[in-house]
């Protein structure tokens, strides 16, 4: 009897020690929960992380817990931690309000946009008024560019929503997605009706701005010809052979005319695939040298293909060039090409050339060319301006084996749109060849490097197709050979016109 009363003693000591522990837990997970509330709502996301990570530890299975550490990682734009601890609530409480919605959120957030359209719209089944993701559903659309459920879903939303911005969000939103899938008419009637019914001024804006991109995008790429005419003057204080690099330089200085004349048609001009022909004429004139006469008429056949952000582009271009009016090459060019888009901002691209040269004078130096290059574009915010640089490798394979070389090529440069309509454009480059051997009927080293460096500023003149611009360039070329090594500066004044 005595055992029986010690054993019942021993056990309610336990549980008036366990139950008090068990209660202080579930207090202490309560304080570091509304804690990490007052944080979320003050906007101190990582402080409120921390004080709702220390909740859970508490309580694991508590469905507010986790669902406040998930809004909170949506507000990081952390979604996949979002999204993980919001299919922890979906376990542990699945009818949790509007978590289909956050979920669709964080799949949202994670560019899987087909997850993210099928939850929306069963949150919208469920809610007909619930505009956040009748809003999201709609972008959700667009960005798979199904353009026309983008719309009828907005068409089909409740009246009590139509009344809201949310409607004109939603046809501003369905406009892009017209205008990304060159369906102009359709993007201008979604802009045209934000502008004229949106209460909101900055809908009224943007609306405003899309419709004038829309029109001049309409104008360029449904136009199937291109023409670019540009008239220059130039200054050249040290006259060398523009298509030839290892040419001494005359020493003398000269005026120069130079017209350019190009147009290309595209036969076929679809938004993933365009198919064309293109002619361009250049020629210099010198006042005085006119030995130095150049003059090329250029062909171009071209085919691009586009897959979501990348373009697959493939070019012939067959030309010939007379110096003084003397045959001088004929060249054909094959140059296949890839460029991805990687964001708005970012751009990058891949370029092999294979050349075949045959010069009319010097047979030595007939062969082929193969090169490749890459280059990236990074455009500013606003598009207020365009960084980009390069990095080429060139190897020439000549009938003679002192024409061969290698060469290495870079380029870096800059553009910016300055006030008044101005566009100010720098850029430096850099040339490094080296032959394999020496020609023995002249044993000179001819192996250089060369350094050129542009700017240039242009604006339009009175007309859209019309512009102007002024030009400075400076290039140094050093080499172990003297009778190599030149330095040269030239301005350049052009006219400019594009249809």
């Amino acid at each position: 009897m005595k055992k029986y009363i010690l054993n019942v003693f021993v056990i309610i000591i336990v549980l008036s020690v366990c139950f008090p522990v068990q209660a202080q837990d579930k207090t202490d997970g309560q304080n570091y929960y509304n804690s990490g509330a007052a944080s979320f709502n003050a906007g101190k996301y990582l402080e409120a992380e921390k004080k709702l990570k220390s909740a859970i530890a508490v309580s694991p299975d508590n469905p507010e817990f986790n669902k406040l550490l998930a809004m909170i990682y949506l507000k990081m734009e952390n979604y996949d931690m979002a999204l993980q601890y919001f299919q922890i609530v979906q376990k542990l409480k699945p009818g949790t309000e509007k978590l289909t919605y956050f979920l669709g959120r964080s799949y949202y957030g994670k560019s899987n946009y087909a997850a993210a359209s099928n939850l929306f719209a069963r949150a919208v089944k469920k809610d007909p008024f619930d505009s956040s993701s009748q809003y999201y559903l709609s972008l959700s659309l667009c960005k798979q560019e199904r353009c026309s459920e983008a719309v009828k879903t907005i068409d089909e939303s409740n009246s009590a929503i139509r009344k809201k911005d949310i409607l004109n969000s939603g046809y501003l939103n369905a406009g892009m997605c017209y205008l990304k899938k060159w369906e102009f008419d359709n993007a201008l009637e979604k802009f045209k009706y934000v502008e004229n019914n949106a209460e909101n001024k900055q809908l009224v804006q943007n609306a405003e701005k899309l419709l004038e991109l829309t029109n001049k995008q309409k104008q360029i790429l449904l136009k199937p010809y291109n023409i670019f005419l540009k008239l220059s003057s130039r200054y050249d204080d040290n006259v060398t052979l523009e298509s030839d690099e290892q040419e001494a330089a005359s020493e003398e200085s000269d005026f120069v005319a130079i017209a350019l004349v190009s147009g290309s048609y595209k036969f076929v001009n679809k938004k993933n695939y365009q198919i064309g022909a293109g002619y361009t004429y250049y020629g210099t004139w010198y006042s005085d040298l006119s030995q130095y006469d150049l003059s090329a008429n250029i062909l171009t056949g071209f085919a691009k293909y586009k897959l979501d952000n990348f373009s697959f582009t493939f070019d012939y271009i067959p030309s010939k060039y007379h110096l003084d009016s003397e045959s001088y090459l004929t060249r054909h060019q094959l140059k296949p090409g890839l460029t991805w888009n990687i964001n708005q901002y970012l751009r990058t691209g891949l370029t092999y050339s294979y050349y075949s040269n045959d010069y009319s004078d010097n047979d030595d130096k007939d062969g082929h060319i193969n090169e490749i290059s890459a280059n990236i574009y990074y455009s500013l915010p606003r598009q207020t301006g365009l960084v980009f640089a390069g990095l080429g490798y060139e190897d020439m394979t000549a009938s003679a084996a002192h024409e061969y070389y290698e060469q290495i090529k870079a380029n870096l440069g800059v553009s910016f749109r300055l006030p008044w309509e101005l566009n100010l454009g720098i850029q430096g480059k850099f040339y490094k060849r080296d032959y394999d051997e020496i020609n023995p009927a002249n044993p000179v080293e001819k192996d250089y490097k060369k350094y050129s460096g542009n700017i240039s500023c242009s604006r339009k003149i009175y007309y859209e197709w019309l512009k102007g611009s002024l030009d400075y360039d400076y290039t140094k070329k050093d080499s172990d050979t003297s009778t190599e090594e030149y330095n040269k500066n030239m301005f350049t004044f052009s006219l400019m016109a594009s249809f």
